[in-house]
């Protein structure tokens, strides 16, 4: 789950966040005619926030039997999200070419909600930051994955050296 304390990231961390949700088609739940959409959220690799951070997602791992980094939104709060991105969108493809979800590009406040870290959707707005395949033909989720592999990389190389250090100095 990404770190986004202000003594990381400054004051105003959790404000005007460029944020990728991840809408799968099958993560959506109908319990007594209420729609809950289970979105992956993420800070978008291009966000000042990212850099440095070895995991993106705004929800840690599965939580209460939902799909892993999922947080519930309401049917109104997906179709905010919908809105805001406007043409910000790009489809999800699975291996085998099939399209199973759409990628959002927005930004927004996020909130804590029962220890879950979630899109503020009164806050809402188009990113700048694009979701669209990127000039090497990378998509958001590729892109995603670099950034985590990149800073999970140099965080091992900082811990290698430090280890490296006091048999330097002897």
């Amino acid at each position: 789950m990404v770190d986004l304390r202000s003594r990381i990231h400054g004051a105003g961390a959790t404000r005007g966040v460029n944020i990728v949700v991840l809408a799968h088609d099958d993560h959506v739940e109908v319990h007594g005619g209420v729609i809950t959409h289970l979105l992956d959220a993420r800070v978008h690799p291009g966000d000042r926030r990212a850099p440095g951070e070895t995991d993106l997602a705004l929800v840690r791992g599965a939580t209460d039997g939902r799909p892993a980094n999922s947080a519930p939104y309401s049917a109104g709060q997906f179709a905010a999200i919908e809105r805001a991105a406007g043409d910000n969108v790009s489809d999800l493809v699975d291996s085998g070419g099939v399209v199973v979800g759409r990628a959002y590009g927005i930004r927004a406040d996020l909130l804590i909600d029962d220890g879950a870290v979630v899109v503020n959707t009164k806050t809402l707005r188009r990113s700048e930051l694009s979701v669209h395949p990127d000039a090497h033909g990378r998509s958001i989720l590729d892109q995603i994955d670099g950034s985590v592999r990149l800073a999970r990389r140099m965080r091992a190389a900082v811990r290698a050296a430090a280890r490296e250090e006091p048999a330097l100095a002897q």
